[in-house]
């Protein structure tokens, strides 16, 4: 992004470029902020109270003169830092458009020069503070994009909309139209999200139907092992042992002919009648539970579909007019959705560290009393984490026959651990395993001094002895919580419910 402007003489680009540099010319930029999603926002000292908001996104780049406020962040962040640090205090001194791609703001403070280029169009959109008769750029809105894109697209936002417009009023109809835009891509989204929602929970329905029905076809066959032990008990002293399978005189038939029954030839014929007897009381038992459960899921999935027509009948155009109503109106089909037993998706914590953070090799959350509960990184760092950091009182957890995190409840004394502190490590070790998504995963827990190395075994192989098991199921509540905990995170976890149960 160059920091000499080519003017452009007609568009509306060129309009806003005039009526910017008639509005803050003169003025001092006292404030910059860093908003989530990637803009900037410039408070100047004039007495209107406009800030200046910069969204160089590709989907839909943004620059006005606001009165709104979106939300700010508490802390400032590292791009926040560079921007004020080359923006605070400066005088803007022109506002030029760039070729129809974005526009450039010359600034100055004392005897400096500097230029904020914003680039709108191209398939790197950014902003960046550009010093020096070589352009080199002292900040980067979004860093890892390069700050000058030769291949840019023109923005062509076409010809002036209100050329009879005083520039006051023609900024805030701008305005109103880019924040309007912005509205109706949100609900969009919103409503594009919510739609795939209900669709993978539709297709996870059917998935789930097809398994009842398949456990209802089993359950059918019940009968027909009854029959088979009846024939087996009538005739036991005629069926050889070791025989797969053997032909039986069946009164039942109109013919009075034979039925095949088959066997088990590791078994003998006393032990083949009990089995049949025993498929045919597992399975009759099994029938009326999958009918129960067919009918279940038939009736939610009829349920989805009426969903499914609701919102795909959410208009964003239309919700602009009410957009606190429309808002109101996707709750209340996501609540339908939950009320169905949809829950979010799991997400991936959040990985990496602050530079300035020991490279350990465990990360450390809190239990629910405030326990540290220490997570293995990797098997080079389950080791390390196992043999020597814990300590032999401390509790040692991992997924049962499964590959997974080391996971370690720090213990002060003796005594068993706190059974909310025991399910939070529980839940860790679960979701940090291979099993992670499953719907019941079994996991393990014993102190640390009955784990053992075996010797020439792999990186984070263990043999454990004196171990108890504690069942888990998804529960965000608490893997947020204890993802809240972490010294390093920088956003929780969300996803669905995992709660820990003991057998």
């Amino acid at each position: 992004m160059p920091t000499r402007a080519i003017p452009s003489t007609t568009g509306a680009l060129a309009r806003l470029a005039d009526a910017l540099a008639a509005r803050l010319s003169g003025r001092y930029v006292e404030r910059v902020w860093h908003l989530e999603g990637g803009a900037l926002l410039l408070k100047d000292s004039g007495p209107g109270g406009e800030r200046l908001l910069i969204a160089p996104q590709r989907a839909l780049p943004r620059l006005s003169l606001t009165r709104e406020w979106p939300p700010t962040p508490a802390a400032p962040d590292r791009t926040a830092l560079l921007f004020r640090k080359a923006l605070e205090g400066a005088r803007v001194r022109a506002v030029e458009p760039w070729m129809d791609r974005g526009m450039t703001i010359t600034l100055t403070r004392g005897p400096d020069a500097l230029t904020l280029a914003v680039q709108l169009a191209g398939r790197f959109p950014n902003a960046a503070v550009l010093l020096g008769p070589d352009d080199t750029p002292t900040a980067l809105l979004h860093e890892g994009r390069p700050a000058r894109d030769p291949d840019a697209r023109p923005f062509a936002p076409g010809p002036d909309p209100w050329p009879e417009l005083a520039d006051d009023v023609w900024l805030d109809r701008w305005d109103a139209t880019l924040r309007g835009a912005a509205e109706r891509a949100r609900l969009e989204r919103r409503g594009n999200e919510l739609a795939r929602h209900v669709r993978a929970f539709g297709k996870r329905l059917d998935r789930k139907r097809q398994a009842f029905e398949h456990e209802l076809a089993r359950a059918e066959s019940a009968d027909r092992h009854r029959h088979h032990g009846e024939l087996l008990k009538a005739a036991l002293r005629d069926i050889p042992k070791g025989a797969d399978r053997v032909r039986l005189r069946d009164w039942a038939r109109e013919d009075g002919g034979e039925t095949e029954v088959p066997l088990d030839p590791r078994l003998s014929p006393v032990e083949n009648m009990q089995r049949h007897f025993h498929l045919y009381r597992k399975l009759s038992g099994g029938r009326e539970r999958a009918e129960g459960f067919v009918l279940e899921v038939l009736e939610t999935q009829a349920a989805v579909e009426a969903l499914r027509g609701d919102v795909d009948a959410f208009d964003p155009d239309a919700a602009l007019d009410d957009v606190p109503a429309a808002d109101a109106a996707l709750e209340a089909l996501e609540r339908r959705l939950r009320a169905l037993g949809w829950r979010p998706p799991v997400q991936a914590p959040p990985r990496g560290r602050a530079d300035d953070a020991p490279a350990l090799p465990y990360r450390e959350f809190r239990a629910v009393d405030g326990t540290p509960i220490l997570v293995g990184r990797g098997a080079r760092d389950n080791d390390r984490l196992t043999f020597q950091v814990a300590r032999g009182q401390d509790v040692w957890l991992h997924a049962r026959d499964c590959p997974g995190s080391h996971v370690v409840l720090r213990r002060a004394g003796r005594g068993d651990p706190s059974p909310e502190a025991l399910l939070d490590a529980a839940l860790l070790a679960a979701w940090h395993s291979k099993l992670r998504g499953e719907t019941v995963i079994d996991v393990m827990w014993t102190e640390r001094k009955h784990v053992r190395k075996p010797r020439g075994a792999g990186p984070g192989l263990v043999t454990v002895a004196d171990t108890r098991n504690i069942a888990v199921r998804a529960d965000p509540e608490r893997l947020q919580r204890l993802y809240a905990s972490l010294d390093d995170a920088r956003e929780p976890a969300t996803g669905d419910r995992i709660t820990a149960r003991t057998p």
